[in-house]
């Protein structure tokens, strides 16, 4: 922002925060600048108008005895940043500052959002939790959740708990100012278990797929482990589930916003069945895409409490008011979501346990609202499949130690190599294939797909007599039942609108979407007779043909290019 937006800015609070963060910026890294911005805003907070007070008179705590202020701003506070700002204090109201501590306008502090979580999904965590009681936020971050849970007149006591340093330091400076019904713990949340305590309503974005579990944490997994004879260990962000529904009172509700692939990936399988067997998931949200300024994953929001016969499931991802940088929920998608918990519509339904048993214990709100293909003729894919298999598990090492640069019958077939649904010609030649990897060769005829990364490609591979075609392991080889399925009808139907539906509906992961064996082979395939299939395949053909065409022209035209500049003789001219 430069200095006629300034001039333009009318909110005061959008001003504080303005003329903290921007000069602070010049001196310090972004974690610190967040800091020494609530830091100087509580201070300014605590200073008496009619004491023009010094830098010493904050160290000997003048302004404030409490030795965790004191300590911190001999860390973050030099004496010339208290001399730049220390007027702030009468340039605007108390309430002024106190409102820019308090407030949650982190497009001014964007690098520090990773530890803060979205203003209008907390508006939606209120809605849904009802706040009452004894409440906690598990990592708690700057407590952003636990200033607009402090509105509510039926809280009862407000706990916070957060292992960051410096988020603490920012909630704890935030509790000070909102009152004395709340704590902020600095420690490894797990450690709570150690108190016995519970809640009544408790909110937790924790942080996401945590590569190794704390000591604490292994600990608490072990004892699980034991208990109830876990055989996999979960992924972390389920470990924080448990812990929290561990936390909740009977009558307690809690809400945790984490990544949609937990809610179908393998590895999670056991643990989602103990909580659905155990009843403790009331509704799942799919949230809308781009909600998070770090992270374009999807994120799900996910409402726990005791004695759920079933589980709503809601699928808001369409719900929201598109922002220039970020998607955001208006109070009006807020009732709407609200509405679709209550009552089932088009974007919600409940299933029972038995219903997510069926499903094999997968989570994600669109399994469950997907139509299914009105087709009288369907069959399952893996009744047209003789085998599927994946490709070579081959290092880049081994994979340069065979590649020759001449021509030779062995190529080697990647994702890269699969544009346009079609393979390109500049394959890879290798000096040979061992025998050990002719298993992993293309045959004729097969469908060959992409694992990872939506949309997936498939090609009909085409393999002349006389040469083998190795294939990369982020492939699959799907070898089909040519008396059953023609091959470019069943690339067609995978192609279409509702082929790559269904590839979406069984799609999993986090950061990198990804298809399962199990899960490809249980999608439906409309399957009509050979005869129409091959008319189908025909067409299919004649479209692939036009566009290897159209591919050569434009290959042909791009290479033109260069040769455009010398058409003419400038010399002469």
């Amino acid at each position: 922002m430069n200095k006629k937006n300034t001039e333009t800015i009318t909110d005061k609070t959008e001003l504080i925060l303005y003329s903290l963060v921007s000069s602070l910026r010049n001196t310090q890294n972004d974690k610190n600048v967040y800091v020494c911005t609530m830091l100087l805003l509580y201070l300014l907070i605590k200073s008496d108008i009619n004491v023009d007070y010094t830098y010493s008179d904050i160290l000997s705590g003048k302004i404030d005895k409490d030795e965790t202020v004191v300590n911190a701003a001999k860390q973050y506070i030099t004496e010339d940043i208290w001399n730049d700002f220390r007027d702030l204090r009468t340039r605007y109201s108390k309430e002024n500052l106190i409102e820019a501590l308090l407030s949650d306008k982190t497009n001014y502090l964007t690098r520090y959002e990773d530890f803060t979580t979205p203003e209008s999904l907390i508006n939606l965590s209120l809605k849904l939790l009802k706040i009452k009681g004894r409440v906690a936020d598990i990592c708690c971050g700057t407590g952003n959740f636990l200033v607009a849970a402090a509105k509510s007149e039926k809280a009862g006591s407000l706990s916070g708990y957060e292992i960051d340093t410096n988020s603490w330091l920012i909630a704890y400076l935030r509790k000070k100012i909102v009152g004395e019904n709340m704590q902020i713990v600095l420690g490894d949340v797990f450690s709570i278990l150690n108190t016995n305590d519970k809640f009544d309503v408790i909110f937790s974005e924790y942080p996401w797929h945590l590569h190794s579990y704390t000591d604490v944490m292994e600990k608490y997994w072990a004892y699980l482990s034991n208990t109830y004879f876990f055989s996999k260990k979960a992924s972390s962000d389920w470990l924080f589930n448990l812990l929290i529904v561990n936390l909740l009172s009977e009558t307690g509700k809690a809400v945790a916003i984490m990544p949609s692939g937990n809610m179908v990936n393998q590895s999670d399988l056991e643990i989602r069945k103990y909580f659905a067997e155990n009843e403790y998931i009331e509704t799942i949200i799919q949230l809308p895409p781009k909600m998070h300024s770090y992270t374009a994953i999807r994120t799900c929001l996910v409402v726990f409490s005791h004695k759920n016969k079933s589980t709503h499931f809601v699928d808001a991802s369409a719900t929201f008011k598109k922002g220039r940088r970020l998607n955001e929920f208006t109070e009006e998608n807020i009732t709407s979501i609200i509405q679709a918990v209550k009552k089932d519509s088009e974007i919600s339904c409940t299933a029972n346990r038995e219903e997510i048993k069926e499903k094999d214990y997968s989570l994600d709100p669109a399994r469950y609202l997907a139509k299914p293909l009105e087709y009288s003729n369907s069959v399952l894919f893996k009744s047209i499949i003789k085998k599927i298999s994946r490709g070579a598990p081959i290092t880049a090492a081994k994979l340069d130690e065979i590649t020759s640069g001449k021509k030779t019958p062995f190529r080697y077939l990647s994702v890269a190599n699969m544009t346009d649904g079609l393979i390109s010609d500049d394959l890879l030649y290798l000096t040979n294939i061992e025998p050990s990897l002719e298993k992993y060769c293309v045959k004729n005829n097969s469908l060959v797909m992409s694992k990872f990364s939506y949309p997936y490609k498939i090609v009909v591979a085409k393999v002349s007599a006389g040469t083998k075609l190795l294939m990369n392991s982020n492939l699959y080889l799907i070898e089909l039942d040519e008396s059953k399925a023609n091959p470019y009808y069943v690339k067609s139907f995978l192609e279409s609108e509702d082929g790559d539906a269904s590839l979406k509906l069984i799609t999993a992961g986090t950061a990198l979407a990804s298809l399962g064996v199990s899960d490809l082979l249980g999608i439906v395939v409309p399957l009509p007779s050979l005869e129409v299939q091959n008319r189908i395949a025909e067409k299919y053909i004649e479209k692939e043909n036009t566009v290897k065409e159209l591919k050569k022209k434009l290959a042909s035209a791009i290479s033109d290019l260069s040769q455009v500049f010398k058409s003419e003789d400038i010399s002469k001219c």
